[in-house]
């Protein structure tokens, strides 16, 4: 088996990536089967990336409020949540005891294997602006640029790097947008240039 390890921001430093490399090494030894071996624990690296906008929205919304969810909704569609059931729930549905727990012991909740998708290997800028484009309120968009790594997306195509995964480089509490002019997103109503709250947004 190779298994490979997408971990959060805060803990990409070595002795943390050392320490959950470890635990991960340790359950798999715990769980394995005989003649199962482990080949490798892998970190994967990050791709990421930033979306430039001019959004015109609608007089009625919260544009703090429109910011977080188009936020959330990209980060969802780069990284899709893992969603965790119950044995009640999985019961209800048809599944046995034993199709439940086929796995490790659950920590936080069961993880269906057909809800787990494989690695991204490319993202659509036009996805991209129909996610923005969906989102209640915005009415609709006169600039959209992608950028991965600092390095502007030319055509449709984003490309992510072998073992690697997409990560959406726009926290609101980023030093670099202590002026909300410098963030990606600019919001429009009409002619006139809304100045985002970005603490607010964050919250």
């Amino acid at each position: 088996y190779r298994i490979m390890l997408q971990i959060d921001e805060v803990a990409r430093n070595g002795d943390s990536i050392e320490r959950i490399k470890e635990e991960v090494f340790s359950l798999f030894n715990q769980h394995r089967n005989l003649c199962e071996d482990l080949e490798s624990i892998q970190v994967l690296d990050v791709d990421k990336i930033e979306v430039f906008a001019d959004v015109d929205i609608s007089t009625e919304v919260v544009a703090e409020e429109l910011l977080a969810e188009i936020l959330f909704k990209l980060e969802d569609h780069l990284n899709p949540s893992i969603y965790f059931h119950t044995l009640d729930e999985l019961v209800s549905k048809g599944y046995s005891v034993d199709e439940a727990y086929d796995g490790p012991p659950p920590v936080h909740g069961i993880i269906l294997k057909s809800d787990l998708r494989g690695m991204t290997q490319e993202v659509y800028v036009s996805k991209l602006i129909e996610i923005v484009q969906g989102v209640e309120g915005v009415r609709r968009i006169t600039y959209f640029r992608v950028d991965i790594n600092g390095i502007p997306v030319d055509g449709d195509v984003v490309p992510i790097r072998q073992n690697t995964y997409p990560v959406l480089n726009m926290d609101t509490i980023d030093e670099r947008y202590l002026d909300s002019a410098n963030y990606p997103l600019q919001f429009f109503r009409g002619a006139l240039n809304y100045e985002l709250d970005l603490n607010s947004a964050n919250q």
